[in-house]
């Protein structure tokens, strides 16, 4: 018997993203679809990265509310998925967690 295979695609390279899509379809694989809060996020976070290396462009990837919205959405999704008591939910929840804090420590700054 095949192990259900989750995948998470933010749309960075949607020639690939489709493709995986497919492939998991026709597996019966689940697949999460970004949070409609984050519908560019992918694009923003590229080119905000190389604004920022020279000094330009926006201060932020998502606004707080965004963020936390998005947070909220991929922690429901990963408790749905897995249950709460699973290791791998820890995990996954270690990302969100840290962009969190950093948005937070980056807020107080200002």
């Amino acid at each position: 018997m095949l192990t259900p295979v989750s995948f998470l695609h933010d749309n960075a390279r949607p020639h690939s993203a489709r493709r995986t899509t497919a492939l998991l379809e026709s597996l019966q694989g689940d697949v999460f679809n970004p949070p409609p809060t984050a519908r560019s996020g992918a694009k923003r976070y590229h080119s905000s990265m190389r604004m920022k290396e020279h000094g330009s462009g926006p201060s932020g990837l998502m606004t707080t509310k965004e963020l936390k919205d998005a947070y909220r959405w991929l922690k429901a999704q990963a408790g749905d998925l897995m249950g709460k008591d699973s290791k791998l939910v820890k995990e996954y929840d270690k990302v969100p967690q840290l962009v969190m804090e950093t948005m937070s420590k980056n807020s107080a700054k200002m």
